[in-house]
């Protein structure tokens, strides 16, 4: 069975209003950041949608690439299995 699930990740551009430093950031969420320089929180002031499917070949392509330790041979099993409910 083949299935499709959609990741969300976002590029997230920052402008201090303090110190006018710029920055950006990439995060699964258009989510408050704190200034690298100054740490005051800001909120981005523009955010460029990165989500995208992923499918069983990008599964099979990363349990190829993960060292062992770190990869769990069901996990594309118990994928499935969530998204079949």
């Amino acid at each position: 069975m083949k299935f499709e699930l959609k990741v969300q990740w976002f590029l997230n551009c920052y402008r201090c209003v303090r110190c006018h430093h710029i920055w950006e950031d990439e995060w699964s969420s258009m989510c408050d950041d704190r200034c690298p320089i100054c740490n005051i929180e800001m909120t981005p002031y523009k955010s460029v949608d990165l989500s995208r499917n992923i499918d069983q070949d990008d599964l099979d392509f990363a349990s190829r690439r993960l060292p062992s330790p770190l990869w769990v041979p069901d996990v594309v099993e118990l994928t499935q299995n969530r998204l079949e409910r």
